[in-house]
């Protein structure tokens, strides 16, 4: 299992200048609220994405909880990829999408522009604590 403020840790030290991406615990209510309803009795937020009305997640200690859409365990990831920029590596800077695989199933998770290395770094490492 991994810890939850070695994930916060990750996030804080990025160093970047983040719009759309929160800590949970720095999130408003408002936008809580909208996750209220899915989260399980014991589980945590760490860090909560909020693209617009029709697009956010939250990533909790137990799942990756894509509002309106699905939720994902954690235990069941086996591989995060930045596939968009394996095929435009110009894209680098201006990536916003990781792939992220479980043994059944493979989904994109949408990000802030630029910040997809710290996404990337943050679920390899719930893989390997996974592992």
């Amino acid at each position: 299992m991994f810890s939850i403020s070695a994930i916060k840790g990750k996030f804080e030290r990025s160093q970047i200048n983040f719009h759309k991406t929160y800590l949970w615990e720095k999130t408003s209510s408002s936008q809580k609220q909208k996750f209220s309803t899915h989260l399980r009795v014991d589980e945590i937020g760490i860090i909560y994405y909020n693209e617009s009305e029709a697009y956010s997640w939250l990533l909790t200690n137990e799942r990756i909880i894509i509002l309106n859409e699905n939720w994902y365990n954690l235990s069941d990831l086996i591989k995060v990829d930045f596939i968009n920029i394996k095929i435009n590596p110009s894209e680098k800077i201006s990536n916003r999408e990781l792939t992220l695989f479980t043994n059944s199933n493979q989904f994109k998770l949408f990000l802030e522009e630029n910040s997809w290395h710290v996404f990337y770094n943050i679920f390899k490492f719930i893989i390997d604590k996974n592992a």
